[in-house]
C-alpha cells in the first residue's frame, strides 16, 4: 500500500494510460474527509461533508475565495475546447464529485451533502480563453490572476478547467480551479493523473461505459430525516469509537493523557498570537499570481548538504524571500519571526476508504530575523523537529474527529479562529506530485504550478509542487496588498541561490549538525535561474558559535 502523501507509480497505469487509482490507496484520491476518485465510478461513502470540508465554505467571504488551483504548462498545438471537454467528460465516472453540487441545510444544523447536478453541462466547466499579444509569460500571469479572482458558483459542481490559447513560442496552458471543500492538495494532484494520460498515445479502453444519469435530489422530508439521523449519529459515532478502548482501562488512560497533551499542544500553538505583518490585511476579491521553478535535484542537493528535509529547505527559502521583501519595503526584520500555517495529510494505513483523506493544520515559525541562510535552515529544521516530536498532529486530528460529531454552528467559531490572521501570517503548503510525465491528448504536460487560496486577512499564500523532477512555487497574493509580487518572486530565487551557495561551501570539518558531521554533496553551488545575492561562507566551531569573515557581506 502506498505511503501517506505518495503518488501512484507508472505500474498502476490502466489500459488507456490513465492511472487506475483505487479508493483504498493511502494518501491518494480523496477529498477532505471523503473519497473523491473512485474506480469504476462507484461511490463508497456517505455524501455528507466532514466538518473540515465544511469549514472551507464558512470562511469563504469578504474577498476570500476557497478554491485551490493550478497552472499546467503544456507543449504542442492546443486541442480544441470541444476535444478537451469530450476527453474530460469521458473520465468523470472516476470522479463522481465533478458531476455533483452541494445541497446546503438552511437551518445550519447539518453539514452540506453532495447531490447529482441534474443540469450538469460539461461545456460550463471546460472553457477556453486566449492571451493578448504578445502572449508571453507576463500576459499568462495576469490572466491566471484574473481567473483565480472569480469565485466558483455554488449552485453547480465546484470546478472549472480553462484552456488558454495564444501562448507565444508554441504550446498552451490549462488553468484548473476546484473548491477546497471538494479536494485538498494531494487529491487535486491526483485528479490530474485521472484526467490525463501517462503515455503519449494511450491504448484503447475496452471497458464498457454506462451513460450517466443524475439521481434526483432527495425530497425535503427525506432530507429532514437524514439531518435528524446525522444529529444523533455524530455523537453516537464518537461513543462507538471510545467504547472498545474502555475495555483496557490502563491503556485508555495512557492514551487519553497523550491525546489531551496533543490537543493542548495544538491549541497552544494555534492560540499563540501571530505577529502583525504587511501580509495580514483585509482582502479584496482580486488576485495576482506568479511562480518560480527550479530543478528538484538542486533542492535535494541543498537538503543533503545540511542533513535536513526537503520541506525544511522550502520553508528556509520562503523565510529568506520574505526577509528580503520586507526589508525592501522599509520594515525592520531583526529578531522577528512570522508564523506559518502548514497543511498536513494525517491519513494512515489504518484508515479505511470511508475515512477519506484526513488533513489538518500545524503551525511553525519562519526566522525572517536571521541574516545568514545557514542560520535560517538550521532554525527551521529545529522547529520542525520539535513540531514532529510533539503531539500536535494527534491533537489536531482529535479536534477534527470531535468537530465531525457536533453541528456546524458549534464548529463555526473554531473555523473562524483557525483561519484568523491572529492565528497565523501565511500559508505554505508542499505537495508531492508524480515524478513521471503526463500527457494531455498526446501533448506533453511540462510543468504544474500549484495555487493555495487566501483566507480572510491573509494577503499572501505559497504552494509548492513537485512534478517530473521539477519543483514549482506558486505565489498568490491580494492584488492591492502585494503589488510587488514579482519582486517577491525574485527574492525567492535569490533565497534559493543563497542556500545553494551556502550548501556548496559546507565542509565536514566546519559543522556538526544534529550530532552528525555533514559532508557536502556538490563541489559548487547549483545554478538557480534568476538567483541573486551571495550566501557567503562562514565557519562554525564545534561549540556552536559562529564567525562571519569581515570580507563577506550579509545578504539582504
Amino acid at each position: 500500500m502506498a505511503r501517506t502523501g505518495s503518488v501512484a507509480s507508472p505500474s498502476l497505469v490502466g489500459r488507456r494510460g490513465t492511472l487506475a487509482i483505487a479508493t483504498t490507496a493511502v494518501g491518494l484520491s480523496a477529498s477532505l474527509g471523503r473519497p473523491l476518485i473512485v474506480q469504476g465510478g462507484v461511490p463508497v461513502t456517505s455524501d455528507t461533508l466532514h466538518a473540515i470540508d465544511a469549514t472551507f465554505l464558512r470562511v469563504e467571504h469578504d474577498g476570500a475565495h476557497m478554491h485551490v488551483g493550478g497552472v499546467l504548462l503544456c507543449g504542442g498545438e492546443p486541442p480544441t475546447c470541444s476535444e478537451l471537454a469530450r476527453a474530460v467528460e469521458g473520465r468523470l465516472d472516476q470522479i463522481p464529485r465533478f458531476r455533483q453540487r452541494l445541497l446546503i441545510d438552511r437551518l445550519g444544523i447539518a453539514y452540506p451533502r453532495w447531490v447529482d447536478d441534474t443540469n450538469f453541462d460539461i461545456g460550463y466547466h471546460v472553457r477556453v480563453t486566449a492571451l493578448p499579444s504578445p502572449g508571453g509569460e507576463p500576459e499568462l500571469r495576469t490572466l491566471v490572476g484574473r481567473l483565480f479572482s472569480q469565485p466558483l458558483d455554488r449552485s453547480r459542481p465546484l470546478w472549472e478547467l480553462w484552456l488558454v490559447e495564444g501562448c507565444s513560442g508554441g504550446g498552451f496552458a490549462l488553468v484548473s480551479k476546484m473548491h477546497h471543500c471538494l479536494v485538498d492538495g494531494i487529491a487535486s494532484a491526483n485528479v490530474a493523473t485521472v484526467l490525463f494520460d501517462a503515455q503519449p498515445v494511450p491504448a484503447d479502453d475496452e471497458r464498457p461505459r454506462r451513460a450517466w444519469r443524475a439521481r434526483p435530489a432527495p425530497a425535503r422530508r427525506m432530507t429532514a430525516l437524514e439531518t435528524a439521523g446525522e444529529l444523533i449519529g455524530g455523537p453516537l459515532s464518537l461513543v462507538r469509537k471510545t467504547l472498545p478502548a474502555l475495555r483496557q482501562p490502563r491503556e485508555f488512560l495512557s492514551r487519553s493523557r497523550t491525546v489531551a497533551g496533543g490537543l493542548g499542544d495544538f491549541l497552544v500553538a494555534g492560540l499563540t498570537p501571530a505577529p502583525p505583518s504587511r501580509y495580514n490585511v483585509p482582502l479584496t476579491s482580486h488576485r495576482r499570481f506568479t511562480w518560480v521553478g527550479c530543478d528538484l535535484d538542486e533542492v535535494k542537493t541543498i537538503k543533503n548538504a545540511f542533513g535536513v528535509t526537503l520541506n525544511d529547505v522550502v520553508l528556509a527559502a520562503v523565510a529568506g524571500a520574505l526577509r528580503r521583501h520586507l526589508r525592501r519595503s522599509g520594515e525592520e526584520v531583526a529578531g522577528r519571526q512570522l508564523k506559518a500555517m502548514v497543511p498536513v495529510n494525517v491519513r494512515t494505513e489504518l484508515d479505511g476508504a470511508d475515512s477519506g483523506n484526513r488533513i489538518t493544520t500545524l503551525f511553525t515559525t519562519l526566522p525572517i530575523g536571521m541574516a545568514h541562510p545557514v542560520d535560517r535552515v538550521e532554525a527551521v529544521a529545529a522547529s520542525m523537529r520539535r513540531l514532529k516530536a510533539s503531539n500536535q498532529v494527534l491533537g489536531a486530528n482529535t479536534l477534527a474527529t470531535v468537530m465531525d460529531a457536533v453541528t456546524p454552528r458549534a464548529v463555526g467559531p473554531i473555523a473562524d479562529l483557525l483561519s484568523s490572521p491572529r492565528t497565523f501570517n501565511i500559508t505554505i503548503t508542499n505537495i508531492p506530485g508524480p515524478q513521471f510525465g503526463l500527457y494531455v491528448l498526446g501533448r506533453e504536460l511540462r510543468e504544474i504550478v500549484p495555487m493555495v487560496p487566501l483566507a480572510g486577512g491573509h494577503a499572501l499564500g505559497i504552494a509548492v509542487f513537485s512534478y517530473k523532477g521539477r519543483l514549482s512555487f506558486g505565489l498568490l497574493a491580494d492584488y492591492l496588498a502585494v503589488p510587488d509580487l514579482e519582486l517577491l518572486a525574485d527574492d525567492l530565487r535569490a533565497a534559493l541561490g543563497e542556500l545553494a551557495t551556502a550548501a556548496a561551501g559546507w565542509r565536514e570539518d566546519e559543522v556538526t549538525l544534529r550530532g552528525e558531521a555533514i559532508r557536502p554533496r556538490a563541489a559548487r553551488a547549483p545554478a538557480f535561474k534568476g538567483a541573486s545575492g551571495r550566501g557567503g561562507r562562514r565557519t562554525r566551531s564545534r561549540g556552536g558559535s559562529s564567525k562571519q569573515p569581515a570580507a563577506v557581506s550579509h545578504p539582504r
